[in-house]
């Protein structure tokens, strides 16, 4: 499954590439932002991870160094809600984006993976980056988490990739 940027003119120049990457970085941000106003789910700090469905689309449709950007761009918004949210953001979306990176490239970029699979290991490595992190900022403890936190992160990775495989079927004919 993909979603291909069927005018090839749009990505050609430097100009227009930056511009389609610009909006899937501020659709990043505004879905984090609309994301972080809903209510938190029952597991402390977990959340359904909305904004991974640009990143993964931003993957597809441009190629991994634009994903990598739209995750740093997530991250640096997080630095307005201070600077454990940015390092928390960070950590997991540098994690998430390695291991979509490793398995899309493994699995022969868009031909035998869906972005199911995609979002449930992005998910999955999302949630051990950021328990990671936060190990080193509490000093430990936190790893007695895992398994919920990995739980809770393949369900959020399966629905955020389940509404992307829906949405790349209605997108198939749009030029972006």
């Amino acid at each position: 499954m993909d979603i291909r940027i069927t005018d090839k003119s749009m990505t050609k120049t430097p100009a227009r590439y930056a511009a389609v990457l610009g909006m899937f970085c501020a659709l990043a941000a505004a879905v984090a932002f609309l994301e972080s106003m809903l209510p938190s789910l029952p597991i402390p700090g977990a959340r359904l991870g909305l904004s991974n469905i640009v990143t993964m689309a931003a993957m597809s449709g441009m190629g991994v160094p634009a994903a990598a950007a739209v995750v740093l761009v997530k991250g640096a918004f997080a630095l307005m809600r201070g600077g454990v949210a940015c390092v928390m953001s960070l950590s997991g979306g540098i994690a998430s984006i390695t291991a979509m990176a490793i398995l899309y490239k493994i699995a022969g970029q868009r031909d035998k993976i869906s972005f199911i699979g995609l979002g449930a290991a992005g998910a999955a490595a999302h949630q051990l980056g950021q328990l990671a992190a936060a190990s080193i900022i509490t000093g430990g403890g936190v790893w007695m988490l895992t398994p919920v936190m990995l739980l809770a992160g393949l369900a959020a990775g399966i629905l955020t990739g389940g509404i992307l495989n829906r949405i790349s079927l209605l997108l198939k004919e749009v030029r972006l």
